[in-house]
């Protein structure tokens, strides 16, 4: 077995930023990203999960929440900038940050993994249900088409941070038949 150098990259912090339902706990531990977490340490990353962001809470508060994440690793760190790996909502949390004045100039770079851009057309009459008669929680307006033309509208890249946006089409073959009948 061949052992392979690690690339000559930046070893920032890297703040990881789950979907829209985290872990209940709050923790790295019990979310999607605790493989990820692993692997991070394993080259050298030191990995930070952003707690404390909720479904209960707006894109701001979350970008709020997030700064204060962000501002922790440096702190921790020593780091000027940190790395942010976002999934789902997580994206537009991190961009409601990246795209607003809360900005520090402190990411170096966004991973935006699955992120619904353009809202989530085929699960709207369930958010509004959930907003409606369940959690009141104003993500599920947030993850709605109309909110998010609105959002796209309003929010642009201006501070310059380089974004790697990573979606893909569900329809594969070698998926389940649900997500294969799911649009892109």
């Amino acid at each position: 077995n061949a052992v392979l150098d690690k690339p000559d990259i930046a070893r920032l912090p890297v703040v990881l930023v789950h979907g829209w339902r985290g872990p209940d706990s709050d923790r790295l531990e019990d979310s999607e990203f605790w493989h990820l977490a692993r692997w991070l340490r394993e080259d050298g990353f030191t990995p930070y999960y952003a707690t404390d962001i909720s479904p209960a809470n707006t894109l701001y508060e979350n970008a709020l929440r997030l700064r204060e994440v962000i501002s922790q690793a440096r702190r921790e760190t020593g780091a000027e900038q940190v790395y942010l790996l976002a999934f789902s909502m997580g994206g537009l949390n991190a961009r409601a940050y990246l795209e607003s004045t809360l900005y520090q100039g402190d990411v170096a770079r966004a991973l935006i993994l699955g992120t619904p851009h353009q809202g989530e057309e085929i699960w709207q009459p369930l958010l509004l249900w959930e907003h409606l008669a369940w959690a009141d929680e104003p993500s599920a307006l947030e993850l709605t088409p109309a909110h998010a033309a609105m959002f796209n509208r309003t929010h642009s890249n201006i501070w310059g941070v380089p974004y790697t946006l990573i979606a893909g089409d569900a329809r594969q073959d070698e998926l389940p038949t649900l997500f294969r009948e799911l649009p892109p």
